[in-house]
């Protein structure tokens, strides 16, 4: 699903609850893969609506598959790679750990170009982050991380709630519930136990001072 098309506004509630909804979303990151702009993939989505049974095949040129489709096609790849890579070495096939292992710290040609598979059996892959823009209240995408080289690249600044200049803090002042910054509810009771304890202590010094001389 194209995220840029999430709706967060429900019709089902009064618009003051959509007020509310819109205000949790503006704290809301949300990180999917990086939807391919290559014409590798361009053509790959021509193949896969070629082999589908479309109503109306005209309206659907140019456009993309989701990325999520192409990872389930290099998935697939991925086990080919692997098998043939366990049956070359004379390995059981039907062993899943080996051909499991066979995967690990590999290379091929897939969707979208070459797909890499570190030693750890992690796919090195791209990120997109999105936020939501608070002039059009749709998630945009404000930045790319790419696996290949641990790159992180800013698109755009990140809206952060109440118009924050700066990264918020990962725990507020207050807290979450505003439990830190809770008054008591005599605003005199601790103006009371200060003096308490002053008084209590200046007895004490007395009674010493007196039994001492």
């Amino acid at each position: 699903k194209d995220l840029s098309l999430l709706n967060w506004k429900r019709s089902d509630v009064s618009e003051t609850e959509n007020k509310k909804i819109r205000r949790a979303f503006e704290t809301v990151l949300i990180i999917g893969f990086k939807e391919p702009d290559t014409d590798k993939y361009q053509r790959f989505s021509d193949k896969v609506f070629e082999q589908t049974t479309i109503t109306n095949q005209s309206s659907l040129s140019n456009k993309l598959v989701n990325p999520y489709v192409a990872t389930f096609y290099d998935a697939v790849l991925l086990y080919a790679y692997g098998l043939n890579r366990t049956i070359a070495t004379h390995g059981n096939a039907s062993d899943g750990f080996s051909v499991v292992k066979n995967m690990w710290n590999s290379s091929f040609e897939g969707s979208n170009g070459i797909v890499q598979i570190s030693e750890t059996g992690d796919p090195v892959s791209d990120y997109s982050l999105f936020d939501l823009d608070p002039d059009t209240d749709e998630f945009l995408e404000v930045g790319t991380y790419f696996g290949v080289n641990s790159t992180f690249v800013s698109l755009r600044e990140i809206y952060w709630i109440d118009k924050l200049t700066k990264t918020p803090n990962d725990i507020p002042f207050c807290g979450f519930d505003g439990s830190r910054c809770i008054q008591p509810k005599n605003p005199f009771l601790a103006w009371i136990y200060f003096t308490a304890i002053v008084s209590l202590l200046v007895i004490v010094l007395t009674l010493l001072a007196t039994w001492y001389y």
